[in-house]
């Protein structure tokens, strides 16, 4: 797991795995009071999309730390940023298309199309409401 920080997973938190998934740690199993045997796999918890529940080392591996699987755990989760906005895709004076930057309104991006080295030809203005970090099929990037 050589591309992840030293990651000590507690319970309650929410991790992001090696494929981007969203995880939750749902409980830690101590050492047995008995003969101080150690869990193989002491994290247990979830992942996001999965049925079933995974265990993992301490140091979020899911099975021994040198081999690498997609359900690692690799860093703690940070929520994506929603963006909305709008885009406008046009004609150039000439035969390049141009687009916008993401606006807050569909008049502000045929607005900021418009100008004076551009004709009024908007061939479309696309709504954008996506996940920072997602692609056009809602994989993680």
């Amino acid at each position: 797991m050589n591309d992840k920080q030293t990651l000590t997973l507690e319970v309650g938190k929410y991790y992001r795995t090696r494929d981007g998934k969203k995880a939750y740690a749902g409980y830690v199993m101590a050492e047995s009071p008995f003969n101080g045997s150690k869990p193989l796999y002491p994290v247990s918890g979830w992942v996001d999309g999965e049925a079933m529940p995974q265990c993992w080392n301490l140091d979020g591996s899911l099975h021994e730390p040198e081999n690498e699987h997609k359900f690692d755990l690799v860093a703690e989760w940070i929520e994506p940023r929603r963006i909305k906005g709008w885009v406008a895709v046009g004609a150039e004076t000439g035969s390049h298309v141009r687009c916008t930057h993401i606006h807050p309104s569909k008049e502000a991006a045929i607005r900021y199309l418009r100008g004076p080295s551009y004709n009024d030809n908007t061939f479309a203005v696309i709504e954008i409401d996506v996940l920072e970090g997602t692609g056009l099929e809602g994989e993680v990037a």
